[in-house]
């Protein structure tokens, strides 16, 4: 079983623990928690948009991601890295994700489902095979291929991302502790047709999704 622990946003959790690189690859959260997830993008339609998730995370099982965008049906993404799919929550029809469709946008977002695979089963090759800077990180996984540079370590505050046609660059204004995982409390997301930001929050562990 593969399992493993806004994308630019599972880089910043690697970078937080100053991990010793020389050991990799890494996943990006070990530490089992209930996080909320809110986007606020200017889309590339030059609309205001959002989204609200609550990633309920699991190192040793499955990750799910109860997800709400404004005019759009719920959705229940459910990821344990070797297989992953979608149920949408108003009609219990389920589809399955495979690598073309995680580059799908979720609702009018630029938020898509290699995002939220990144947060749950994001494993970097540190450094970058092909670069002795120890800045760049490459995704190991095939479906999450990305390629991030950060501006230092180990708590970045602007982070580039080249991926499949979606170049993307964060800036992290202040870093907290969320659920045992060092996360940036607010990120600016910059991408070639959109911007926004997106936070973390905690959620109490008994708290209903």
């Amino acid at each position: 079983m593969l399992k493993k622990t806004l994308l630019a946003t599972a880089s910043l959790i690697l970078c937080s623990f100053a991990q010793d690189f020389t050991y990799c690859a890494k996943p990006l959260a070990n530490t089992p928690g209930i996080l909320k997830i809110e986007g606020k993008y200017i889309n590339e339609n030059i609309s205001k948009t959002s989204i609200d998730i609550e990633w309920h995370h699991n190192p040793a099982a499955q990750d799910s991601f109860f997800i709400s965008t404004p005019g759009f049906e719920k959705l229940l993404y459910i990821t344990a890295g070797d297989y992953r799919f979608v149920k949408y929550m108003n009609t219990g029809a389920k589809r399955q994700i495979g690598g073309r469709q995680m580059r799908e946008n979720i609702g009018n977002t630029p938020m898509k489902f290699d995002d939220l695979e990144l947060l749950a089963n994001g494993w970097f090759l540190c450094p970058d095979s092909t670069s002795s800077d120890p800045r760049i990180l490459t995704t190991a996984i095939p479906e999450t291929q990305a390629i991030l540079e950060l501006d230092s370590l180990p708590q970045p505050k602007e982070i580039s991302v080249q991926r499949w046609n979606d170049n993307r660059s964060y800036s992290i204004s202040e870093w907290k502790e969320f659920s045992g995982n060092i996360l940036p409390e607010t990120v600016s997301i910059t991408g070639k047709n959109f911007s926004g930001t997106v936070r973390f929050s905690a959620v109490q562990q008994n708290a209903a999704p």
